[in-house]
């Protein structure tokens, strides 16, 4: 199923974007959950060590360089523990709660012909084109279902033969 020879590392090293090792948890909480073909993860922020490197809102506490540095030290956080935890990026295969755009980065330059790719969380049917648009092969609308209007229709029959 693979068309694109190049792996997701090289892809990243291509981009500038090199990987440090996965931060250790420094709370009593469990970093990374893997179930079947899913894998969970948790306390993925800023850090250095044992140290947060950013703490606050942008436009409040931090400007918004700090919080760019901050959200780009998160996802290589993510990135880390990703790959420890799967032995490789080559495996990610979904990509949840992505804006439109992000979703056309991941997969133009990291995922793309790796595998069948599925985009989920905050679809709606407002932007589910768009979505479609980034070259993702699948699309899963939970709005479809945990949103849906309801609806109470009630039927009346009438017994023609006694009318």
């Amino acid at each position: 199923m693979t068309t694109n020879s190049t792996t997701a590392k090289d892809r990243l090293a291509k981009l500038g974007i090199h990987q440090s090792d996965a931060p250790t948890p420094f709370g009593a909480y469990v970093p990374a959950v893997q179930t079947g073909n899913l894998l969970f993860l948790s306390g993925m922020l800023a850090t250095s060590g044992h140290t947060a490197t950013a703490v606050g809102v942008v436009g409040k506490d931090l400007d918004v360089k700090a919080g760019r540095e901050a959200a780009y030290t998160a996802a290589l956080h993510v990135l880390a523990l990703t790959k420890k935890q799967l032995g490789s990026l080559d495996r990610v295969s979904q990509l949840d709660n992505m804006s439109a755009d992000d979703l056309c980065k991941a997969v133009r330059r990291l995922l793309a012909g790796r595998a069948k790719l599925e985009a989920s969380g905050n679809v709606t049917l407002g932007n589910v084109r768009a979505i479609a648009e980034t070259g993702v092969d699948y699309i899963s609308i939970g709005a479809l279902t945990h949103s849906a209007k309801a609806f109470d229709a009630s039927l009346v029959l009438v017994d023609r033969e006694a009318s």
